[in-house]
């Protein structure tokens, strides 16, 4: 998942919480001092359910849930780039980028083996 070279659609971003294996709640920063809570499902990953009720796919979803809130946790004061490539009903979808766009939540998901790439599902 490149980059994309324009700049629309981006926003710093705190991830408050994960509340399910592909879905985190961000808290954006419009400018201004305005901030925008939203919940970002993660575009083009097929992640475990960890709300499911086979103990397998549970455990799996729960390890997907675990390694987002480290990762998070990881980065300078929480702070991250969302990219929203869609506005849903329920929030929206997109991409989790290191403020410095050299890494991708998504891929790394995907390169690390916790869930699939939509090019695999």
């Amino acid at each position: 998942m490149a980059s994309p070279g324009g700049r629309t659609n981006w926003y710093t971003a705190t991830i408050d919480r994960v509340p399910a294996s592909n879905t985190v709640d961000l808290i954006l920063d419009l400018g201004f001092d305005i901030h925008y809570r939203v919940e970002m499902t993660l575009d083009g990953v097929m992640t475990p359910d960890s709300r499911s009720d086979d103990p397998g796919e549970r455990d799996a979803g729960m390890a997907v849930q675990n390694f987002i809130a480290v990762w998070a946790v990881d980065q300078p004061d929480k702070k991250v780039v969302a990219h929203v490539a869609r506005v849903t009903d329920r929030g929206c979808t997109g991409s989790i980028w290191t403020v410095d766009d050299e890494e991708c939540l998504n891929e790394i998901l995907v390169d690390d083996g916790l869930c699939l790439g939509e090019d695999e599902y």
